[in-house]
């Protein structure tokens, strides 16, 4: 998907429109889950999302898909960014405590 350049001008008035905010404290930053719906191209909110618990690797049919398409949830695949070791246990805080240690 390309996109079109935002002129000078307008990003400018985009990047200074965020910092009010954020000063004001009307919006802010931090790190959470993010519900994308591959669809739209876009976020969702959370009372956008139907949520379903899963024990593992599971296959699901997708809404909108081949009814006999069904694909892979519950399982990570890869990451885009380093990973740090945010584990509330001390004893795993400096070495990986996973499955099979």
């Amino acid at each position: 998907m390309s996109r079109a350049p935002v002129p000078q001008p307008r990003s400018k008035a985009v990047v200074e429109a965020f910092v009010r905010l954020y000063d004001r404290g009307v919006i802010y930053r931090s790190t959470r889950l993010v519900n994308w719906c591959s669809k739209l191209k876009t976020a969702i909110s959370n009372i956008e999302v139907d949520y379903k618990e899963l024990e593992g690797r599971t296959l699901i049919s997708v809404p909108s898909h081949p009814a006999h398409k069904k694909y892979e949830f519950g399982a990570l695949i890869s990451f885009a960014y380093k990973i740090e070791n945010s584990s509330t246990r001390p004893q795993c805080r400096n070495r990986w405590c996973g499955p099979g240690r």
